[in-house]
């Protein structure tokens, strides 16, 4: 897993604190200009974002990489809001505890600093990742609460997850003699959750067969329940917020009916968990003891008439930054990016930003879409983006210059919420080799 990245306070790479009119702590760019002598730009740079004085010979020769980072794009993660929209979701359930949903380098956040951020919140149970690197890598950097694998691995990769206190998610290809011999290697019981597919053939335990199965596991000594739990099987579609699938209430069914079997059988069940971020906005009925959330705790309404409706509050935890890198006057009629896609009417200035959308920032900047960035509180088009950089025109008069921070996504105006521009999951395909900062 790729570490974060940032100072002693918390900052992204070329940020530093400096006195300012607006307070002590005002964040002022210390930014150098390596990259801009190698591209031979004559550009003008704010004496609020002045290279440091104490740089000496002895550092000089780093400059040029060094400085280039400083405008490489950054994500910041909003601590308060993140803990409001996991609040929310809580009490949106009646108080039910909530499984965070960390996977895929916690939704492009960093799972150890969502984590960090929640894990003493009475509403948090606990997370829930896919990769076994990512649960071992939270348990060792100090969290306390539980964290669950929800991925199949080998007998080792288990042992090891067993010996950290990984909860393990156990389904068809887990049987009794296979966990003892986890249970026996590891010199401890394997906490698991049982996996019941109700429909979704994917993994997990078939529910016609899963009560009896979950009694041989529970006789063999070998595990301990922790929770059960089914994923619905149904995807996105355009009517979302106003229909339900009939299967998905089959599904709550099944659920409802293995369960009830492992009690009669005297099998505990711990932790009963169905709803998903989607399903969680439809059915209530399923929310049992805990609710299972990833994209909304993030902030992303997976539908559009739930944005609109905006009945929790949820926010975008997050904004995806990056510093301008050049500053260039383009005459009308000239080809901008490739393919010379954008022809300005008018003499224009524009702006190129190191982001791309191998970064994660994957928009399609169509005339029709008319995607927008905020640069020094207003809007501007972006009209050209390849897997590196991203060009946006500024307008006829120049203002903002190299070294100015651009939001990409955020939260400061519904023109960049990121659900708007790439929908829920616009967070899920950030790059690992993004810095990340965690900010209140």
């Amino acid at each position: 897993m790729t570490a974060d990245v940032r100072d002693e306070r918390g900052n992204p790479p070329g940020l530093r604190e400096l006195p300012g009119p607006s307070g002590p702590n005002r964040r002022q760019l210390g930014l150098g200009l390596g990259l801009l002598a190698m591209s031979g730009v004559a550009t003008s740079v704010p004496a609020a974002a002045a290279v440091p004085a104490a740089r000496t010979a002895a550092t000089a020769a780093t400059a040029k990489t060094a400085d280039r980072d400083l405008f490489l794009p950054w994500v910041e993660l909003h601590r308060s809001t993140l803990r409001k929209n996991v609040r929310a979701l809580s009490q949106g359930a009646g108080g039910r505890s909530v499984c965070v949903v960390v996977k895929h380098h916690g939704y492009g956040m960093g799972a150890f600093n969502v984590a960090g951020a929640t894990q003493d919140m009475p509403e948090v149970w606990g997370y829930m990742t896919t990769r076994p690197q990512e649960a071992m890598d939270m348990v060792r950097r100090g969290v306390r609460k539980p964290v669950l694998l929800h991925s199949p691995v080998d007998s080792t990769t288990a042992v090891a997850m067993v010996r950290a206190g990984v909860h393990l998610a156990v389904g068809a290809k887990d049987d009794a003699a296979s966990l003892r011999r986890v249970r026996d290697a590891a010199g401890r019981p394997v906490r698991v959750h049982l996996d019941i597919d109700t429909g979704l053939n994917r993994q997990g335990m078939p529910d016609g067969l899963a009560s009896a199965w979950a009694s041989r596991l529970w006789a063999s000594g070998a595990v301990e329940i922790r929770g059960t739990a089914s994923y619905f099987a149904t995807g996105p579609v355009d009517d979302w917020a106003t229909k339900t699938d009939p299967f998905e209430l089959e599904q709550i069914s099944r659920f409802e009916g293995v369960v009830d079997s492992m009690r009669r059988a005297g099998v505990p069940v711990g932790h009963r968990h169905m709803v998903t971020s989607i399903s969680y906005f439809q059915h209530p009925q399923a929310y049992f003891d805990m609710v299972r959330c990833g994209a909304v705790v993030y902030g992303g309404y997976p539908h559009d008439a739930w944005l609109k409706e905006d009945r929790f509050g949820l926010e975008p935890v997050y904004d995806l930054r990056c510093r301008i890198a050049q500053v260039t006057q383009v005459k009308a009629g000239q080809g901008i990016g490739y393919a010379q896609a954008f022809r300005p009417s008018e003499d224009v200035w524009i702006a190129t930003l190191l982001a791309g959308y191998l970064d994660g920032y994957r928009v399609e900047p169509t005339p029709q879409a008319n995607i927008q960035a905020l640069v020094n509180g207003r809007l501007r088009r972006v009209v050209s983006l390849t897997g590196t950089h991203t060009v946006l025109v500024l307008g006829r008069d120049r203002d903002a210059d190299v070294g100015d921070v651009v939001t990409l996504l955020g939260r400061a105006d519904p023109a960049i919420r990121p659900e708007r521009v790439l929908g829920a999951y616009a967070s899920y395909y950030f790059s690992p080799e993004l810095a990340r900062v965690v900010v209140d």
